[in-house]
């Protein structure tokens, strides 16, 4: 969906529509979004552009870090941006980004693309670290098995070589 800034009216815009975002991809090239995505809100005229108060509602395919598995999680974001034309300039001076600048989304020719603008909210919105629950005991570093789903016969009393001195002398402290 387009939003063409010279098409909303005075009194604003309401915004609900819902975004195929299947093209969004990990970086393995797995889809990363469970069906479509949905973006609520509302479009008003501000001093320095178009307002954006938005939702964005969708459904994250994301892999559990530790046991590789696939787990499902609701994204529920609520944003803030201008939208600006590129024509608008902002101090020719010192290029310095402070926090208010992180609202700005520059949209050229005063048109902006909602699914681009989701796009980037859904990147944003990605957590660092996913685990399918507190308590997942991953893959075993020697064979690979789920540990979640079984218990492997591989030893876990193998001490790295490189640790080897320090559990002599945690040995030799404890007496």
């Amino acid at each position: 969906m387009i939003l063409v800034f010279d098409d909303v009216p005075e009194e604003g815009l309401l915004i609900d529509c819902r975004l195929d975002l299947s093209e969004v991809v990990t970086d393995e090239r797995r889809r990363l979004l469970d069906g479509p995505a949905r973006l609520v809100g509302r479009a008003s005229h501000g001093f320095q552009g178009l307002e954006l108060t938005v939702r964005l509602e969708a459904t994250l395919r994301l892999e559990c870090s530790r046991c590789l598995a696939p787990v499902a999680r609701a994204l529920d974001n609520d944003f803030f941006l201008v939208l600006v034309s590129e024509a608008v300039e902002f101090g020719v001076g010192e290029m310095r980004v402070v926090s208010k600048d992180a609202q700005l989304f520059y949209a050229s020719q005063g048109r902006a693309d909602l699914r681009e603008i989701a796009i980037e909210q859904v990147h944003l919105s990605l957590p660092q670290k996913v685990v399918c629950r507190e308590a997942c005991a991953g893959l075993c570093p020697t064979c690979g098995a789920n540990r979640n789903q079984i218990e492997c016969p591989c030893r876990t009393d193998d001490v790295d070589p490189r640790f080897a001195s320090l559990l002599a002398l945690k040995k030799e402290m404890d007496g």
